[in-house]
């Protein structure tokens, strides 16, 4: 049969330290940490030196086609594999700063004068300058004192022509005055009166407009010009000649160009004296329209 139980022994001596025991096995890896701060960028680090180029290898013999394989099986489409992590970016260099601006340099020092050129060639003679003004009057000389009386001159004689046309009044010695034969014609030089002391010619009358007339100055040889234009119907044509006679010889001419030329027969027109100042040429046939004629009435 089983005794009581005894009462509690008391604590034995401390053992001896135990040997150390085997290492335990890795537990889970734990969750992720926090990323962390990016680090302060690095300094560039300098270039490496270039290394040498390996030499080429000897190209190996060219291998043999091998026996066509046959074609396998489709094999299955494997899981798309994850993307790959970025690698990082290497650090890019900074720019230099830009230099300063050069100082602006001093202006060089005054280069010494040079050497005194030749003499230039004489300049071209300048232009004749313009007359000076005219000078002021001098003042009026004192009068001389007067002179002793000459000698008498010789008797004078007159002179041919002392009295010329021009200081001669109009009549001045009218013809009443004058006797018969004054002066004898052995006394009068030849040409002592020229053409060109005589009155001018008569002047051509102005054309007149058709059917009409115009008559032109008499002139000192008791002669008148006269101009018509006919038209063709008008015969019979009156002058007014002033001439102070019916004492008349008349002339017709054609023209041309406006110009006398041959006289008309006096055949083919009639000429009347009216009065002592007028005549009528009547034509045998009408002048013919816009013929121009010259009329000369002498008396």
């Amino acid at each position: 049969m089983t005794g009581a139980t005894g009462p509690e022994g008391k604590e034995g001596p401390q053992g001896a330290t135990g040997a150390t025991g085997a290492k335990g096995e890795t537990g889970p890896a734990g969750p992720q940490g926090p990323q962390g701060e990016t680090g302060a960028t690095g300094p560039e680090g300098k270039a490496g030196a270039q290394g040498v180029i390996g030499e080429t290898g000897a190209a190996g013999a060219e291998g043999k086609q091998g026996i066509k394989g046959e074609t396998g099986a489709t094999g299955a489409t494997g899981a798309t594999g994850k993307e790959g992590a970025k690698g990082a970016t290497g650090p890019q260099g900074e720019k230099g700063a830009t230099g300063a601006t050069g100082a602006t340099g001093k202006e060089g020092a005054k280069g010494e004068k040079g050497a005194t050129g030749e003499k230039g060639a004489t300049g071209a003679t300048g232009a004749t300058g313009k007359e000076g003004a005219k000078g002021e009057k001098g003042a009026t000389g004192a009068t001389g004192a007067e002179g002793k009386e000459g000698k008498e001159g010789k008797e004078g004689k007159i002179g041919a022509e002392s009295v010329t046309a021009a200081d001669l009044a109009k009549e001045a010695v009218t013809a009443a005055k004058l006797a018969a034969e004054a002066v004898e014609a052995t006394k009068i030089k030849k040409e002592a009166v020229t053409v060109a002391k005589l009155a001018a010619p008569s002047a051509k009358p102005g054309k007149p407009a058709e059917g009409a007339i115009v008559v032109g100055a008499a002139s000192p040889a008791r002669k008148v010009s006269a101009a018509i234009v006919g038209n063709g119907v008008k015969k019979e044509w009156v002058i007014e000649d002033n001439l102070e006679t019916r004492l008349v010889q008349v002339t017709v001419q054609t023209s041309e160009a406006e110009e006398p030329t041959e006289v008309e027969s006096g055949a083919n027109y009639k000429v009347k004296a009216i009065s002592g100042k007028s005549i009528e040429v009547v034509f045998t046939t009408a002048p013919a329209a816009k013929a121009l004629l010259y009329i000369t009435v002498v008396g």
